[in-house]
């Protein structure tokens, strides 16, 4: 955390789609940020802004409804007593407050969401003020057909979870009873989960219920045809000399030719920060949110400031290995000890830790002879059985057993003497990796990554 239930949502799309993540605490962005660069999210919008505006046409015009909303909704965390105590504490003036401000965000979602499409929310309270009495209110101000703002345009219905954790919900209260469909709900206390270390939690499905109207113009208007990103917008697409600071600085690395071929409709520069995002992501934020958008896509690097005109510098992060590693030109593999040390920042001068080296030119893999001095991208050997007595061909049985790490500049020192003996020539090899970037810079330096 931050950013787990946006990955999760990510992964469950299989990296496909659009998804939009909102945050409205900005000391939260560099940490949520690197988060989903970390996890490879590449289909992801990331803002920052108050999620009540998000019906707000004036903010945010033309936003198209989305088809599944999940809110998850601040709350007083009277659910996680069991590792924060002072959560006994809250006061029902809390509870109140965070009520009012639930029931104005999951109207907003149940506004937003198309017709026919689902709204979870779900907070990690107990309470019944921030639970079923809010989504209770909600589905009452529907059914009345208020003209008021804080009503609902449409009716609600409150969807069976494919769960059985926990309890059903709640169906009455201080006032009398609540719709009956709310045991629909699920509420998780904590002793429900305790062995797992579970914290208390609410959780309900909402679906909106289109209108007659609504039914008749079932198809929305989409707008998929955006042009240029608008001069007044924070986003924007690379130029031609920023382009090539990217390819010049990437071509030692990877095959930044082929990279830029595939992808430079593909970037998006947000202030001095580089990105790299699907086609769809990329045409969904210019025409939709690009004056709020704080990140898009993966992270590839960032342009520094220089004191040449029309000279751009380009330095890229370790926020791009996973996307960088696909087109290496040479790779190097570490044991599990040189990789440990590795990733907490350190060189590697032990050439005992370096197990092979690979390269894409020709397809070439081989053991230490023959090395050259290289910039590289670092795996980790995570196999045990490939320390001892390696060979090319048991190396490549089992791909699944090398991770990308990081990036680094292979320095090897080749010496010939003559021994003693006549004609008889020694070679001594000394290699020494050089730590560039490396994925424990997520933990060193998280809020840079953003």
């Amino acid at each position: 955390a931050p950013g787990g239930k946006a990955a999760h949502i990510a992964a469950l799309m299989n990296n496909s789609g659009v998804l939009l993540a909102n945050d409205i605490n900005s000391r939260r962005l560099p940490a949520l940020s690197a988060n989903l660069h970390r996890l490879g999210v590449a289909n992801c919008i990331l803002l920052n802004s108050d999620a009540v505006r998000f019906a707000d046409s004036s903010s945010f015009p033309n936003f198209p409804r989305p088809d599944k909303i999940l809110l998850d909704a601040p709350c007083t965390g009277t659910g996680i007593i069991q590792r924060d105590p002072s959560a006994k504490n809250r006061t029902m003036r809390e509870v109140k407050r965070a009520a009012f401000l639930q029931k104005r965000l999951l109207r907003t979602a149940l506004e937003l969401v198309k017709p026919g499409g689902t709204v979870v929310y779900s907070t990690c309270s107990l309470t019944l003020e921030e639970n079923e009495a809010v989504v209770n209110s909600v589905m009452q101000s529907a059914k009345k057909g208020d003209s008021d703002k804080d009503s609902l345009s449409a009716e609600v219905k409150v969807l069976p979870l494919n769960f059985k954790l926990g309890h059903p919900g709640i169906t009455w209260g201080p006032s009398g009873a609540l719709h009956p469909s709310l045991r629909n709900c699920r509420r998780v206390y904590p002793y429900d989960g305790y062995e797992e270390g579970l914290d208390g939690f609410f959780v309900a499905k909402l679906q909106r219920v289109p209108t007659r109207k609504e039914l008749k113009r079932r198809k929305d208007k989409k707008s998929n045809s955006v042009g240029r990103i608008p001069a007044a917008s924070t986003m924007r697409v690379p130029t031609d000399e920023e382009i090539e600071a990217i390819r010049q600085t990437l071509e030692d690395f990877i095959d930044s030719t082929k990279f830029l071929s595939e992808r430079k409709e593909q970037l998006v520069i947000i202030d001095n920060r580089v990105y790299c995002s699907q086609d769809q992501v990329r045409i969904f934020a210019e025409g939709h949110v690009r004056k709020h958008v704080e990140a898009i896509g993966i992270k590839i690097g960032r342009f520094t400031s220089t004191t040449k005109p029309k000279a751009p510098r380009f330095s890229f992060e370790i926020t791009a290995l996973e996307l960088f590693a696909k087109y290496a030109r040479t790779r190097v593999y570490l044991d599990l000890p040189g990789s440990k040390s590795f990733l907490y920042g350190n060189n590697v001068n032990d050439e005992h830790r370096v197990l092979m080296v690979t390269r894409s030119e020709n397809g070439s893999a081989y053991l230490l002879e023959n090395c050259e001095n290289a910039s590289v991208i670092v795996y980790a050997v995570t196999h045990d059985s490939l320390r001892n007595n390696i060979t090319i061909e048991r190396f490549f049985e089992r791909p699944e057993k090398y991770v990308p790490i990081g990036f680094g500049f292979l320095k090897t020192q080749t010496k010939s003497f003559e021994d003693k003996q006549p004609h008889k020539v020694t070679i001594d090899t000394k290699i020494s990796l050089r730590n560039i970037g490396d994925l424990g810079q997520y933990l060193r330096a998280e809020d840079l990554l953003h």
